[in-house]
């Protein structure tokens, strides 16, 4: 029952970039709203140098939400510097002088705009996104060289191309789907999201989301 989760940490922090962190699937969406000419003017520092980053950090308070397969999108304004996560936050110092009260208005604007598109037909997933980040994932040779049985990692670069194919498939198919089955094929696809995530998701040295082979080639 739940169309999806915006998680705003710190927001209205001055002349501060937004952060942006979704699965792959969800990118596209996103991107398609913070890069349009005509939201341009609610994005006035940009995005910080990871673009729409691809991947969801556990210690956010959206992991849980996406690995159960609802979208959802994490926004943060920080400086390149890291002073404020550094120095302010959770501290005295983390007081009103530090927000720019327009920012966080047009900030608003931005995530009403995220919202509506999740509360309205179909979930935005874009599985062709999440193959090729899967495909760019894997180095066979280096996954070889590692120690890796080599028919395994043939037999995963063979499952990739699979994924892609049934990712192209829904693509290709998703306009035909009535307003009628709307709220079906919206469970069928968080249920698909929540097996991606429980199978496909291993932690880096970090905390952070990788996939299981990554885990052991770091």
């Amino acid at each position: 029952r739940i169309a999806g989760q915006i998680n705003l940490e710190w927001q209205g922090l001055k002349n501060t970039p937004f952060q942006i962190r979704c699965n792959p699937e969800m990118a596209p969406y996103i991107e398609g709203i913070v890069t349009d000419p005509a939201n341009a003017t609610l994005v006035p520092y940009g995005l910080d140098s990871g673009g729409v980053r691809r991947n969801v950090w556990t210690w956010n308070d959206q992991w849980p939400l996406t690995a159960k397969g609802v979208p959802s999108v994490y926004f943060v304004n920080k400086d390149d510097a890291g002073t404020y996560r550094g120095a302010w936050y959770h501290t005295n110092y983390d007081d009103l002088s530090l927000i720019d009260w327009k920012y966080i208005g047009s900030s608003a604007k931005l995530f009403r705009r995220v919202h509506k598109g999740l509360d309205q037909g179909l979930l935005p997933y874009d599985f062709e996104a999440r193959a090729t980040a899967l495909a760019d994932s894997v180095d066979a040779d280096g996954l070889v060289a590692a120690g890796a049985d080599t028919k395994l990692v043939s037999q995963l670069e063979w499952r990739i191309e699979r994924f892609a194919t049934a990712a192209a498939h829904w693509t290709a198919r998703r306009s035909l789907v009535n307003t009628g089955q709307y709220g079906k094929v919206n469970a069928r696809l968080m249920e698909a999201e929540r097996i991606i995530n429980s199978s496909m998701t291993a932690l880096d040295q970090w905390d952070g989301a990788c996939y299981p082979h990554s885990q052991a080639a770091n």
